[in-house]
């Protein structure tokens, strides 16, 4: 069974540019800065075995943050000032901004574009660990980057595309400590209608929770075969196995008050 997990609430925003974090980076996860937990906040800002505490002591003479700024170039300094807001999603932040007076924004609402910030952090029961997490945004106008745990996810070049980002691995479970999600939200790019369109993560933000055997939501397909006194129908999925071993199911289409049953078939375990 999947379930939802909705992530609407306690959102810190900032609007405008304050340096947006890199992409890449020579060590994974070491980012930092507001990817990553601040001062006060549960969790490591950047997780370090043994090994590499040793090796980043050695090259900065045992002070450890200087070694991940040689070595990664890590944000240890960013903190959250008095310009981070509290707020919930949706959110537009165009409709606190003041109307300008500019001919090429009048059909778009005589709004600037500009940049903002979103920063959240969450924490996940250590029972979660077990499923796959789909971390979905429903809608971010407009060009969106996305940073989790010090880690950069991607971008989303559209605010009318609903987008999705597999975090089982990199989210974070019980004691390990908060999990820390920034987006930033840019509408300098260029505008995609003619018409009043907003900015900022517009829509719901959810997590998904999959279990070891599920069906692909975007391999579901119902359509038309035949038309007459009465219609066919043919439906089309595809199921995932992300157990070890085969297993058998027998799926069942409810249409109405109509159940139609299907053969068995066996799914086998996905393979890497």
């Amino acid at each position: 069974m999947r379930n939802e997990m909705k992530l609407n609430d306690d959102w810190r925003f900032h609007l405008g540019e304050i340096g947006s974090p890199v992409k890449t980076v020579k060590k994974a996860g070491a980012i930092g800065g507001l990817t990553a937990p601040l001062n006060g906040e549960d969790g490591e800002q950047i997780a370090i075995g043994q090994g590499g505490k040793h090796f980043l002591n050695l090259i900065s003479q045992g002070d450890l943050k200087r070694g991940l700024r040689m070595l990664a170039g890590t944000d240890m300094d960013s903190e959250l000032t008095e310009e981070w807001n509290r707020i919930a999603i949706p959110h537009d932040w165009s409709v606190a901004v003041p109307y300008v007076d500019a001919p090429e924004l009048l059909m778009s609402g005589s709004k600037p574009e500009n940049i903002g910030y979103y920063r959240k952090t969450f924490s996940l029961d250590a029972s979660l660990e077990e499923n796959q997490i789909l971390l979905k945004f429903d809608g971010v106008m407009r060009m969106a980057s996305v940073w989790l745990n010090g880690i950069y996810l991607g971008d989303n070049i559209s605010g009318y595309t609903p987008f999705e980002f597999d975090i089982t691995e990199i989210a974070k479970f019980g004691d390990e400590g908060v999990t820390v999600l920034l987006v930033r939200a840019d509408t300098t790019t260029g505008a995609e209608g003619w018409w009043y369109e907003g900015a900022g993560i517009y829509k719901e933000v959810r997590l998904q929770f999959l279990p070891k055997l599920y069906v692909d939501d975007d391999s579901f397909y119902i359509y038309t075969k035949e038309i007459g006194g009465n219609a066919v129908l043919g439906c089309e999925a595809t199921f995932v196995n992300r157990t070890d071993k085969p297993q058998t199911v027998r799926p069942a289409l409810h249409v109405g008050d109509q159940q139609v049953a299907f053969d068995e078939i066996t799914i086998e375990p996905l393979r890497s």
